[in-house]
């Protein structure tokens, strides 16, 4: 019996009822000759179809032809949906700064030209109706952030302590106030030092770190981008507050305390608790104040505020229970910058930039940017020429989604960098660009559309197998669970855009494998589709969601080779 493209049987490769399975170039046109001379039963091989079978199996061929019509025009929807979106974003790139203006704060939006070059855009600046203080805060506070699905613009306001929300418009940049904004923090007073702020990466939650209080508010995000303080919030931070970011997982909240990073687990409902162990101190001379981690969730590194004529940086491990554990070497301190206050990697996270706020401990030097070369593991070397000139006073950074250049917040102006090759920065002709704005200091700025990372999710390759063998001579299926988790529904998933080994599902169900209460998505794909070797150890799933953003998953195998040559010594 073979399997049927909707996972039914048919008995000698015809339909059984309603479902049909190919026969084959070859086969069909031995049916066809047959139906041509004779009314006699059709020889297929060594088959033996009688005519009304014939007319059955021609029955569900059109009933086939119009179910691969639908798949074609379902496809031909998708790839427009999604070149459409990246058609949109390729085009129409904005940078958006917190101009943290006393009395009435704004947000000023530019437009990115392909060449760098900024131009602000129409309606800039938008008032966000609530008070900033100046720039009177910490260099590392995020006071400005974009969701990761790109609707929603956060910016916060230290001078009445509370968060405007804005819808963006993906095509002009324009900023549309969400009802209700702007949002108070649940916590007492202004804030001081600047209120710093992280969105978690399923755009669920928004985080915001309140210095003065050492309390960090919890808020829900609503389909229109309105927010909503948990409950249990705020929440005591251990210190104060300075810049914040969310795992890409979304498991934990890493903040820098000016004395330690602190890492709190994120709860399902929004709530946080500190991971075993939290704060984890800083192993230099400064303290702890911006904080970036890599894609995959198990690297963070820590800039260090100093008074030292050195750029100091701090990278630790991070162990599934969000535990920190400085890496071999850590800190990395180059004799090049001073005060570096906050780092960011590069999208393709090969690169490592700090801003040094120099302004502060030698008046006279011209403000940089530190760049250095990131191995698998964390480990920082300088790049040559580093630290480069930032064009002003540099302090929040964000790049654009290729990596080719570096925005950089300088006090009333914003900076744009080219990113060589090799990591080496070079201003854009006309950087820095104007965003002076009278009793404002921009010191933080965000790019849209903003740097996203796969989601990791797990997988189960042959779920309830141990050892996950795959024979690379069988003719059947693989079957691989895309497992549900309290952040991810695999119901989300965009099922024609799954891949795996090179290969798309022939089948996919809905059911619970890890015992959660919530479905799971089940994919079948043919052996023989896999692009897979005798040497191969795992294999990676990808796929689009709903909302546009990309997952990944990994699970191990076992290949058993094609041919008796191609196996492993360990198999025979």
């Amino acid at each position: 019996m073979a399997a049927c493209s909707n996972g039914r049987g048919a008995d000698d490769g015809y339909c059984v009822g309603p479902h049909w399975c190919h026969l084959g170039r070859e086969n069909g046109q031995a049916i066809i000759k047959s139906m041509r001379t004779s009314t006699r039963p059709a020889k297929v091989g060594k088959l033996s179809i009688a005519l009304p079978a014939v007319f059955s199996m021609i029955g569900c061929l059109l009933s086939e032809m119009k179910m691969v019509s639908i798949r074609i025009l379902r496809g031909a929807l998708l790839l427009s949906i999604l070149f459409s979106n990246h058609a949109v974003h390729a085009a129409d790139q904005f940078v958006y700064t917190n101009n943290d203006i006393q009395g009435t704060n704004k947000v000023l939006g530019f437009r990115v030209a392909a060449d760098g070059s900024l131009s602000e855009i129409a309606g800039s600046p938008f008032p966000t109706a609530g008070a900033g203080d100046d720039g009177l805060s910490f260099f590392a506070s995020n006071r400005i952030v974009v969701s990761a699905s790109g609707k929603f613009l956060y910016a916060s306001n230290s001078g009445s302590n509370d968060v405007s929300a804005f819808s963006i418009d993906p095509s002009s940049g324009n900023l549309t106030p969400v009802p209700g904004s702007p949002f108070p923090l649940d916590s007492s007073g202004p804030s001081s030092g600047g209120i710093s702020l992280a969105v978690t990466p399923d755009g669920r939650f928004l985080m915001a770190g309140n210095p003065l209080a050492e309390r960090i508010t919890s808020f829900s995000i609503g389909a229109d981008g309105a927010l909503t303080a948990m409950r249990g919030s705020p929440f005591f931070a251990g210190g104060q507050p300075a810049g914040m970011k969310a795992s890409p997982n979304g498991k934990f909240l890493a903040v820098a305390l000016l004395g330690g990073v602190a890492m709190f687990g994120i709860a399902p409902d929004g709530s946080l608790a500190a991971v075993p162990g939290s704060p984890f101190g800083q192993g230099g001379v400064g303290a702890a104040a911006g904080v970036d981690m890599n894609c995959r969730g198990n690297v963070l590194f820590a800039g260090e505020a100093n008074a030292s004529r050195i750029t100091i940086v701090d990278v630790f491990s991070i162990a599934p229970d969000g535990v920190l554990v400085p890496i071999t070497g850590s800190p990395f301190v180059a004799e090049a910058g001073a005060n570096s206050n906050v780092p960011l990697l590069s999208p393709d996270e090969r690169l490592l930039f700090v801003s040094n706020q120099e302004a502060i401990t030698l008046p006279s030097s011209t403000s940089t940017v530190t760049a250095f070369n990131v191995a698998a593991d964390g480990t920082l070397t300088l790049i040559p020429g580093s630290p480069f000139p930032a064009g002003g006073f540099p302090s929040g950074m964000a790049t654009n989604p290729a990596g080719t250049l570096l925005f950089t917040a300088n006090d009333q102006a914003v900076g744009v960098l080219s990113i060589g090759i090799n990591g080496t920065l070079t201003p854009v002709p006309g950087s820095p660009f104007s965003a002076a704005q009278p009793f404002s200091s921009v010191k933080s700025l965000a790019a849209f559309p903003s740097k996203t990372c796969d989601i990791p999710v797990d997988i189960d390759i042959k779920p309830g197998g141990a050892r996950n063998s795959i024979n690379l001579r069988s003719k059947g299926v693989v079957t691989v669970a895309v497992l549900s988790s309290a952040s991810f529904n695999p119901l989300d998933v965009i099922v024609d855009t799954v891949r795996i080994a090179g290969a798309s599902p022939v089948k996919f169900t809905h059911k619970d494998i890890n015992s959660d209460g919530v479905a799971d998505l089940v994919l079948h794909f043919r052996t023989q589709d896999l692009q897979l070797k005798s040497n191969s150890t795992e294999l990676t799933l990808t796929a689009k969601l709903r909302d546009g953003r990309s997952i990944t998953g990994t699970d191990s195998v076992r290949i058993l080779a094609r041919n008796r040559k191609d196996r492993p010594k360990e198999l025979e």
